[in-house]
């Protein structure tokens, strides 16, 4: 019975003093300063995961190996790069598709490389997996990018301040959409 009365008025403390956890939480638009650094810093990442791609099939395993486990921590920062963006109010509805749409894809990309990077002298499976990184970011990704950054950028008045232009990897001039 102690344990009941005990457990009772711990419970009723705790409820009583608690902070209020607000029932939604809402996203702070970004600064300028701090879409501009996204922008450029995903930039940065996509440069050097197209470099890893246009490079991939004349690796050793090892060097396979080395060069997908960097690749796969720039890529690991889109998405962190995409949840500053995506906490711009009053983007277009272009701009919010292509938000979604690479919310649906960034695991694939990031799935890929962690397959290369776990069995690197597995040419067949490596193939296949660069090939469906390569699909998903040439058909998927980067055209998102260009529709998201030019809205951000557009968005926040510094489109004469940041690149926008999204890089291909040389991948992207075979594959199909």
């Amino acid at each position: 019975m102690k344990s009941f009365y005990a457990t009772s008025l711990l419970a009723f403390i705790a409820a009583t003093t608690a902070v209020p956890f607000p029932g939604r939480l809402v996203a702070r638009d970004p600064t300028q300063d701090q879409v501009l650094t996204s922008i450029e810093s995903w930039r940065n990442d996509v440069v050097n995961v197209n470099s890893f791609l246009d490079s991939a099939t004349s690796l050793s395993a090892s060097d396979l190996q080395t060069a997908a486990q960097t690749a796969l921590g720039f890529a690991s920062d889109e998405p962190v790069e995409l949840g500053i963006l995506s906490s711009i109010s009053g983007l277009a509805d272009d701009a919010l598709n292509a938000i979604t749409l690479l919310q649906e894809v960034f695991g694939n990309v990031i799935t890929d490389l962690q397959n290369i990077i776990n069995d690197p002298s597995a040419t067949s499976i490596v193939n296949t997996q660069l090939e469906e990184i390569n699909s998903v970011r040439c058909c998927n990704v980067l055209p998102a990018l260009d529709i998201l950054w030019q809205a951000a950028a557009d968005d926040e008045g510094i489109s004469n301040q940041v690149d926008t232009s999204v890089p291909r990897p040389n991948a992207c001039s075979q594959v199909v959409c």
